[in-house]
């Protein structure tokens, strides 16, 4: 279950850039609702520490994307050309980063958390 959900939140951080390119938001709230019952899904399934795992998952899903995404707008191809951003403004890639943000927010306060209980 977490593989899928860690390739799904990964698409959903490249359909937030794609997303603010194009102008289409909505897919947004779509993909993140196709990600996460494979989020708690897992959650319900594992026998370990649920939300560390979650959290886990979240933060690679989310940086698989975004080395790929780098890899793919800043790697010469075989002509020494690279992909060039500047018909892009920027406040288009703002949904993208602001999307990103707030998965590696909610990730990291996920694995990071204090346990309410006495510590193991």
């Amino acid at each position: 279950m977490f593989l899928i959900a860690g390739l799904l939140v990964g698409v959903q951080v490249l359909i937030g850039f794609l997303a603010g390119i194009f102008g289409d938001v909505g897919i947004l709230a779509y993909f993140t609702a196709v990600a996460l019952p494979f989020l708690v899904l897992g959650a319900f399934v594992t026998p370990g520490d649920w939300p560390r795992e979650v959290a886990i998952t979240m933060l690679a899903g989310a940086t698989v994307c975004v080395g790929s995404f780098s890899i793919v707008l800043f790697l010469p191809d075989e002509s020494g050309a690279t992909l060039k951003l500047e018909a892009v403004p920027l406040s288009a890639l703002s949904t993208g980063f602001v999307n990103l943000v707030l998965v590696f927010i909610a990730g990291l306060l996920l694995l990071f958390r204090r346990p309410f209980g006495p510590s193991r």
